[in-house]
């Protein structure tokens, strides 16, 4: 069949432009749509997500649960010695008040607030003889509390029993003074990085001296010891400042 330009039979271009352009508008606004649901989707995800992190616990606090911790500390030690009489002689021997030394820790925490603590250490006191010091050593059992629920700097209080030695060692002779302790103190922890911990404690102790051994070297390599009972009672401190690293 012949069409002719004029025939009303005839298509009409401006007619197919017009329904070609309404179909791509349709399109565009279908697209559109779908991007925004899209973007509607990711954003209660990545929302749902956040709130599931927070709910986590965080890898970087994995130190408030329960672990071990060793404590490496250097400090200073008083003990309540006797001051040199008026008139005592220059052979007479007398122990220097402040000392120092070194203490290991090694704890474990059953969570951020409690613990168990075994400490031990030694320090080194001057007398008045030159050739001759005297060491006080001390291993104790400590219950640690940490109030609060602070994250990076932590008070805690303390309190323990144990026992302490004063050695003094001398080229004819040995003497030990043995004795039981209570011990109470506090102290905080300060976070350096991760899991070390900057350590500042102070602690004293309650002695109860109850026995002295001496020991006597003949010079031949033969000892005798003889040891007797004692009951004095006295105190001493310490001061210490280490680092603590829990794992």
């Amino acid at each position: 069949m012949r069409l002719e330009v004029g025939d009303p039979r005839a298509p009409r271009p401006f007619h197919v432009e017009r329904r070609t352009s309404h179909g791509r508008g349709s399109c565009a606004r279908r697209s559109s749509a779908r991007r925004s649901h899209a973007r509607r989707a990711h954003a209660i995800v990545a929302a749902g997500l956040s709130v599931l992190a927070g709910l986590l616990p965080s890898p970087a606090r994995a130190d408030d649960d329960k672990g071990f911790r060793i404590g490496l500390g250097i400090l200073g030690d008083w003990i309540g010695a006797e001051d040199p009489a008026p008139d005592a002689s220059d052979d007479a021997l007398y122990i220097e008040d402040g000392g120092g030394g070194v203490s290991v820790t090694l704890g474990y925490d059953w969570n951020r607030q409690f613990g168990l603590a075994l400490r031990m250490s030694g320090a080194r006191h001057d007398t008045t003889l030159d050739d001759i010091s005297v060491a006080h050593n001390s291993a104790e059992i400590e219950a640690h509390w940490r109030p609060g629920s602070h994250a990076d700097v932590r008070p805690y209080l303390f309190g323990g029993v144990g026992g302490n030695t004063l050695r003094v060692d001398t080229d004819l002779a040995d003497a030990d003074v043995r004795g039981g302790s209570a011990v109470l103190g506090s102290g905080v922890l300060v976070r350096l990085r991760g899991n070390f911990w900057f350590d500042l404690a102070g602690r004293l102790q309650f002695i109860n001296w109850d026995e002295i051994e001496v020991t006597l070297s003949d010079g031949n390599g033969d000892q005798v010891s003889a040891s007797t009972p004692v009951d004095e009672s006295g105190t001493a401190g310490q001061i210490t400042v280490g680092v603590v690293w829990g794992f």
